[in-house]
């Protein structure tokens, strides 16, 4: 890391101040999927997909919604869809199985 060492936030804060902000009520970013994701993934077959950092899940609804596989951190405290539990989901465990395997 650069810049002034008293400037610079304990491991994890950031981490913190995301989950405080989706933990709202209100949606950040709309029910809707990313613009880029919906452009960049709408000619795809159906497959799996890795949504990292997925904030209140819409990209991986959307991508689940469509055949993709759903992978999201344990800590999410918010969903935008009720039946959102019904999306294939993955274990962290699981998830690092399968990073040791690609590695």
């Amino acid at each position: 890391m650069t810049g002034d060492p008293s400037q610079q936030q304990p491991a994890g804060a950031d981490s913190r101040a995301w989950d405080e902000r989706y933990a709202a009520r209100d949606l950040v970013w709309g029910a809707e999927p990313n613009r880029w994701v919906a452009q960049e993934t709408s000619d795809l077959q159906p497959g799996r997909a890795l949504d990292l950092a997925a904030g209140e899940g819409r990209n991986a609804l959307w991508l689940a919604s469509r055949g993709g596989f759903k992978i999201v951190a344990s800590g999410m405290r918010q969903c935008l869809a009720p039946d959102a539990e019904q999306a294939p989901s993955m274990t962290e465990q699981e998830l690092e199985k399968l990073f040791l395997a690609l590695a």
